[in-house]
């Protein structure tokens, strides 16, 4: 529906647990804090795979000791960077980017910072 913000709320809210929703802004909710937004500035990111290369990015800063929060808003900044490098990189085949070119430009994202 068009309040991605409030249900994200109400999700984390019912299930005590922080909630991340893609899409054009990803929408992050923590049940006990605020929401965090990050405008994707493109659908680079909507390609098969890139889901589990954000959840593998939250993994890694959750194992780090990130909030749980943080990790996914992180995660999700530098997901979409990482994605918009990858679109900007003529690559082999036809396709703008794909899941492994995502990951592969994750240290150009992080370098950006």
């Amino acid at each position: 529906g068009p309040d991605r913000v409030g249900a994200a709320r109400a999700l984390a809210e019912r299930f005590g647990a922080t909630v991340l929703l893609k899409g054009n802004v990803t929408v992050i909710a923590d049940p006990s804090g605020p929401v965090y937004l990050n405008p994707a500035g493109g659908s680079w990111a909507a390609t098969a795979g890139s889901g589990d290369v954000l959840s593998g990015m939250i993994g890694a800063l959750l194992a780090s000791g990130l909030p749980t929060a943080h990790a996914a808003a992180a995660a999700a900044f530098v997901h979409t960077r990482a994605a918009a490098a990858s679109a900007a990189d003529p690559g082999p085949g036809d396709t703008p980017t794909s899941a492994s070119r995502i990951l592969a430009h994750i240290r150009t994202a992080l370098a950006q910072l």
